[in-house]
């Protein structure tokens, strides 16, 4: 029988593989002490393991004629069961591999291999990772796998199922759940503020989704960084900055699925958060919020006026205060509604031009993270603007 060239690099592959658990079983106690002294080495021999075993399972299924999703579901199970934060790198590597034993295997059997589980995957590394352009990249890789298998596209009821819960989900419900001023507002606005993510994603659609499901794992990570640090800002402000400003395009983005947006403002481009805000396009969607919120254009009427959080002269004065109210006043729904688009109204205008070191939440770690908790809920709340 001859064997080929492929055939042979994987029985040679699975000799080591054997070849270092009869290592690992005569010399158990030797090795053991040796990773206590440079655990680096332990880590390198489960790269090693996870990698062989995972390929060999993967190129037997495909051998096999398996080319659907449950090629992955080793490759998930070891994903769900290592800590996503701790083995972002390792996860992202054991897909690379994996990619290019798939399309090598594409190209000599002619044959296309379902690779939507696995472009999702590399998605979630890459947003680990701030890898913005990159999970965007992936996630349409998925998207297209999906319509080109099922003819339809990724729906969020497939997003969150995909996510494992406790490397995940858990961490992400915990960091929103703990924000100073999502733990602050929570309970007095229970009708449109909801403390479990997945719930409030799944509200979403799209890009709007992966975009929120970025934002939090950046969630977790900041408020990691920031505990790492003693609470000081000074060595992830960019990073820091990153979050807000997408989370201001986030809420800018829900803003104009309103219908009343769209017929009001006709041309995409004009479409901004201000005029979005404006009388003439909320008081359509909402006349009582709008009221509350008066008008930015001209002569400030309504909160615009009440707190100026607009003037660059006196943010870094008013808008303490302002967070302040937020957390300790109770307020009608309809207030709270405009007061959060009040604050993400002033957010976007500062984040749109420049990185601004001077500003307040830059120097105050809780303000700070208060505003990444006014922007995580304002996504609930231009949900519900009506």
């Amino acid at each position: 029988m001859t064997i080929n060239f492929k055939e042979k690099k994987i029985r040679i592959r699975r000799w080591f593989v054997k070849k270092y658990f009869k290592d690992v079983m005569d010399n158990n106690s030797r090795k053991y002490l040796g990773y206590l002294e440079e655990p680096t080495k332990g880590l390198t021999e489960l790269q090693y393991i996870a990698k062989n075993r995972l390929l060999d399972d993967l190129e037997n299924q495909l051998k096999n004629g398996i080319t659907n999703i449950h090629l992955y579901d080793k490759l998930f199970d070891f994903y769900k069961k290592t800590p996503f934060y701790d083995f972002t790198s390792m996860h992202y590597e054991l897909t690379n591999y994996f990619l290019e034993t798939i399309v090598d295997f594409e190209q000599t059997q002619n044959i296309l291999v379902d690779k939507e589980r696995l472009f999702f995957l590399r998605a979630l590394c890459q947003i680990s990772s701030s890898n913005t352009i990159g999970a965007m990249a992936s996630w349409e890789l998925a998207n297209r796998e999906k319509m080109r298998t099922t003819g339809t596209n990724i729906s969020i009821l497939d997003l969150i199922s995909d996510l494992p819960e406790r490397t995940i989900i858990n961490p992400i419900d915990i960091a929103y759940r703990n924000n100073l001023l999502v733990k602050a507002v929570t309970p007095l606005y229970p009708s449109i503020l909801n403390t479990n993510f997945k719930d409030i994603i799944n509200t979403l659609t799209g890009l709007d989704a992966i975009s929120f499901l970025s934002c939090g794992l950046r969630n977790v990570q900041v408020a990691s960084l920031i505990q790492s640090h003693n609470n000081s800002l000074e060595l992830n402000k960019i990073f820091a900055q990153e979050i807000i400003n997408n989370l201001c395009i986030l809420n800018e983005s829900t803003i104009k699925d309103y219908p009343e947006v769209q017929t009001t403002i006709t041309r995409k481009k004009d479409r901004q958060l201000g005029k979005m805000l404006s009388p003439s396009t909320l008081s359509i969607i909402n006349s009582s919020v709008s009221t509350i919120l008066g008008s930015s254009v001209g002569c400030y009427t309504g909160l615009y006026s009440s707190i100026n959080l607009l003037d660059d002269n006196i943010f870094n004065t008013q808008y303490p205060a302002y967070i302040n109210k937020l957390c300790t006043t109770t307020l009608s729904v309809d207030e709270f509604k405009a007061h959060v688009l009040l604050g993400i109204h002033a957010l976007r205008n500062k984040v749109l031009h420049d990185h601004d070191e001077t500003l307040c939440y830059f120097s105050d770690t809780d303000l700070f993270i208060k505003t990444i908790g006014l922007l995580l809920i304002g996504v609930s709340v231009t949900k519900k603007i009506k």
